[in-house]
Order: structure tokens, then C-alpha cells, then sequence
């Protein structure tokens, strides 16, 4: 006698027995099985339940999911991402500037965002404010006008898609009272910035 073998299978609910020998393998399906209303089964199940008790369903799986969802925070319009192929700038005193000895900021943006080939630069300046009065260097005397000349070159040259401002320390020294100009000259910077690099920075 053949050697045979039992292979119990479950198909769409179906238990089908099928021993395979050297023929042609049968199939036998168990009728008891097929005939139960499992609608009903599952019915009485439920109602057999203590009270309280929470049937998961796929109603109450898609219900779940649903609350989920809205319970989630909406994406914020003005939420900041990095993409592909981005240029980084940092741009500011001497705060930024010790980033190149550390490399902090560098690192943990590329962490997050491992697959997007970013390029960083670092041009930022010790003492420097957003007039860039200290890469002014012998040419302090010129109007300030003039002192954005030196920040514009290297941002020229990298064009870069995004630029991190940090200015503030060295401006702190003026005061309260030098808090007006800090403002307005930062936000003469930013200015500037865009119409030079055509509004494609960020």
C-alpha cells in the first residue's frame, strides 16, 4: 500500500479534507460544517456576552479607525518641510557660526530627512547683525545699504532652497532700545534675500 498523507485545508471558510495518494487526489467536504448559519451562531454569541463587554466588529474596527483619524492634529498650512536635492544656508551670528566646529543642525536634519541629498553651507559671521556690519570689514564707513553686498555673493553662488536665520546675540547689546531696528532690519533682510534669490528660497 501507497503512503498517504492527511492535509487538512481552509479556504473561504471552507474545511475541505484531501488525501493525496498516487491517483488523483479526492476531495471530501463535511457537510455539517457547511450547512451552520454562522450569522446566527455569531448572534447568540453576542447576546451570551456579560454585560459591557465590546464586540469588535468591522463596523467598530472602521468606527476606531475613524475616530483615529480625526483625533489626529491637521497638518498646520504653514507646517515646513524639507525635499529633494535642498540647498541649506545657515545664515547668522556667532551662534550659527559654532555650528561649524559642532555640526548639530547638520546632523540631525539629515537624520530626519536621510533620503533627500541635502547639501548644507554655513555662512554665518561672529558678531554679525542683519545689516552685516561685521562682514562690513574696512568698508564699516559705507552706508549700511552697501554692508548686504557681502552677505549676497555666497548666497549668489550656493543659491540655496533654504536659508535658517540666526541673528540676535550681538544685536542684544544695544538693548531695548535697539530692539526696533533689530526688527526692522531683519525683516529688511528677509526682504532682500527674497528679491535676490527671485522668491526660490524658503
Amino acid at each position: 500500500m501507497s503512503r498517504k498523507s492527511l492535509i487538512v485545508v481552509v479556504f473561504h471558510g471552507l474545511l475541505t479534507w484531501a488525501v493525496l495518494g498516487q491517483g488523483q487526489p479526492s476531495i471530501e467536504l463535511i457537510p455539517s460544517f457547511l450547512e451552520r448559519d454562522f450569522d446566527k451562531e455569531e448572534a447568540a454569541f453576542n447576546q451570551s456576552l456579560p454585560e459591557g463587554a465590546v464586540v469588535v466588529t468591522e463596523e467598530s474596527r472602521k468606527a476606531a479607525r475613524e475616530a483615529e483619524r480625526r483625533r489626529r492634529p491637521r497638518r498646520s498650512q504653514y507646517a515646513f518641510s524639507l525635499t529633494n536635492n535642498d540647498r541649506v544656508v545657515f545664515l547668522g551670528d556667532a551662534l550659527l557660526e559654532r555650528e561649524q566646529l559642532f555640526g548639530h543642525l547638520e546632523t540631525r536634519l539629515t537624520v530626519r530627512y536621510p533620503r533627500k541629498k541635502l547639501r548644507f553651507r554655513n555662512l554665518s559671521w561672529s558678531g554679525d547683525t542683519p545689516t552685516g556690519i561685521s562682514r562690513a570689514s574696512f568698508d564699516w564707513h559705507k552706508k549700511e545699504s552697501s554692508w548686504f553686498e557681502r552677505i549676497q555673493q555666497p548666497l549668489v553662488a550656493f543659491k540655496p532652497t533654504v536659508i535658517v536665520l540666526g541673528y540676535g546675540m550681538s544685536s542684544s547689546f544695544d538693548g531695548m532700545e535697539g530692539l526696533e531696528k533689530f526688527r526692522s532690519d531683519l525683516n529688511g533682510l528677509i526682504d532682500r534675500i527674497s528679491e535676490v534669490m527671485g522668491g526660490e528660497a524658503r
